[in-house]
């Protein structure tokens, strides 16, 4: 939901230039509307009763910013895995904790992004 705004303007620009060009005006009504989903995630947050945060709901234990640091080694594993066609499961991955476990992995990552 955050980020199906972005990624729409992303798409739309990416895939479809001169349409995105020439429609500009026409999707300012999509892109408000997209954004207006951002009201609903504040509003949720605000309203949150819990004193903690998590990057979950199962995962109380760990905070936004391990999940963070985790995600870069998440993307590129379970991206080989799928490429290898095997089955993919929750692992239980393990937090990043040093440089050596999130550097590797985020260059990949920013790499493939090109």
């Amino acid at each position: 939901m955050a980020t199906a705004p972005i990624m729409v303007l992303i798409y739309q620009f990416d895939f479809f230039y001169r349409l995105a060009q020439e429609n500009a005006r026409q999707s300012a009504g999509l892109y408000a509307g997209l954004a207006a989903t951002w009201l609903i995630l504040a509003a949720t947050l605000g309203a949150s009763s819990t004193s903690q945060i998590s990057a979950g709901f199962s995962l109380a234990h760990l905070t936004p910013w391990e999940y963070l640091r985790s995600q870069f080694g998440v993307i590129v594993h379970y991206s080989i895995v799928s490429l290898a066609n095997k089955p993919v499961l929750d692992y239980g991955w393990p937090v990043a904790k040093a440089a050596g476990d999130i550097v590797p992995y985020a260059l990949i990552v920013g790499c493939s992004a090109y």
